[in-house]
């Protein structure tokens, strides 16, 4: 990706309801040409995915709702993505005080408790490969927790100063898609890349952590988590040694 497209203008839709921003956007991509970065917003999600087929449930205008896409121009791989987006995120959030933590490859804690999932997709079309990046984010209401979900959903509004309103879905999103495209930007050259995983290693939730990784509620993997790898995939050190978990549908859960 060019630094060009930071400075590009985003093109900005705004949608009342939608199934899903991701959705709409691969869709829009398979049928015409969409100019430079493209910020999909949604007042209402009535199938909104996360990672591995998960849903994402939030009531109207309770979230931020929104897919970021734009050209792909580098070899990054896929595993590079959700890394920049998390980190993108969370300095969005400390740019209004807020302190979140990272929970490899795709969620943003915040108290404890689940704040944000990302899903990062690509479209291949006839202009060329697309990068989706799709943000939940609970902002004034979180939703009930999910059966066998191992992190408690939370609000925004339970860290914002209780004399202050919490930041309406478009005014966030205005700080969270420059950091998003600041940091996969920065990411394209291996200095940059290296800053990113420092910056994630500062907000890793589940780094030194004791950890299982699962695949369809069968334990794969336990160990210590160990932070990022060069590839952006997530290592533990196991009683067999220092082994790498890559993006799939695997799930890294605090042991027991």
């Amino acid at each position: 990706m060019s630094g060009i497209l930071t400075q590009a203008d985003i093109h900005w839709t705004e949608l009342e309801s939608v199934d899903s921003t991701n959705t709409w956007l691969l869709q829009a991509y398979s049928q015409r040409p969409l100019p430079g970065v493209q910020a999909v917003l949604a007042r209402v999600q009535t199938g909104g995915r996360g990672r591995a087929g998960r849903s994402w449930l939030a009531q109207p205008d309770s979230a931020l709702l929104l897919s970021l896409g734009f050209p792909v121009h580098t070899a990054q791989p896929m595993p590079h993505w959700p890394v920049c987006a998390g980190v993108g995120v969370a300095q969005a959030l400390a740019s209004v005080g807020i302190t979140a933590q990272l929970k490899w490859p795709n969620d943003v804690l915040l108290l404890g408790g689940k704040l944000a999932g990302l899903l990062c997709e690509t479209v291949s079309t006839v202009h060329g490969m697309q990068v989706i990046v799709g943000l939940g984010l609970n902002l004034t209401a979180a939703p009930a927790a999910l059966p066998g979900g191992a992190w408690m959903p939370v609000a925004l509004k339970s860290a914002w100063p209780a004399d202050k309103a919490v930041p309406s879905a478009r005014q966030l999103a205005e700080r969270v898609v420059p950091a998003i495209l600041s940091a996969i930007d920065a990411a394209s050259s291996p200095a940059g890349w290296a800053t990113l995983r420092a910056l994630f290693r500062e907000r890793d939730a589940l780094l030194g952590q004791p950890l299982l990784v699962q695949d369809g509620g069968c334990t794969l993997l336990t160990g210590l988590g160990m932070g990022l790898a060069d590839d952006g995939a997530y290592l533990l050190d196991t009683d067999a040694g220092l082994k790498s978990v890559v993006v799939g549908d695997l799930s890294i859960r605090r042991a027991a």
